[in-house]
């Protein structure tokens, strides 16, 4: 008898237990034929079944070994890509609260115009106000690199900036006694409105409730 032999029952009462082929991984067929021919017809579905166990052993395992450390990798990409769009929204908030703040800024220095031209001092806030659109300037140019210049918000703080200008125009022509372009509570109403509008934009895309 062959190496098989030597771990295959010969006959019925035979105490050898049945066991692996040492020249294959599973119970080969070699091995398994030599069982079947030796073994009682009772015995044979019962090899037949546990050849096929042992072979879907080494299926589902090698199928396991190779499907694990796939899944690991796919929720590791995944986790790496969550952080990431986490950091992008983190730095895009810190931008548009940074523009937020220089908006609300030129506000304060905006109102002091009413003041201002009933009791004299415009030419000490236009220096004030240049500094803040230059301020607003600067928030705009980063708004710009975050989402472009196409984008919504992006278009809502340069509306708002516009709008800013106009107080410094008008301060400008009241200095010199030269007919400002409109009237200032106008002016005051659509600078208002525009800065709701960015502030609204904003909100959605870096609130709680973003889209």
């Amino acid at each position: 008898m062959d190496t098989c032999g030597s771990l295959l029952p010969l006959n019925a009462g035979s105490a050898s237990p049945v066991s692996r082929c040492p020249r294959t991984t599973g119970y080969g067929t070699e091995c398994q034929r030599a069982a079947e021919e030796a073994a009682p017809s009772a015995v044979i579905p019962i090899l037949r079944r546990m050849a096929n166990i042992a072979e879907l052993s080494v299926i589902v395992t090698g199928s396991v070994a190779v499907g694990v450390p796939l899944i690991k990798a796919g929720f590791g990409e995944l986790r790496t890509r969550r952080e990431a769009r986490s950091q992008r929204l983190d730095e895009l908030r810190s931008v548009l609260d940074d523009g937020a703040v220089a908006l609300l800024a030129f506000i304060a220095t905006s109102r002091e115009i009413y003041d201002k031209l009933k009791f004299g001092g415009l030419e000490d806030l236009i220096p004030k106000m240049e500094t803040g659109l230059r301020n607003i300037w600067q928030q705009e140019a980063r708004i710009a690199v975050r989402l472009g210049v196409t984008h919504e918000v992006f278009k809502a703080f340069r509306e708002a900036h516009e709008r800013s200008v106009e107080y410094l125009t008008y301060a400008r022509h009241a200095l010199e006694a030269t007919p400002p372009d409109g009237l200032l509570p106008d002016i005051t109403a659509r600078q208002s409105a525009a800065y709701r509008q960015f502030f609204d934009l904003a909100a959605s895309v870096i609130g709680p409730n973003r889209k």
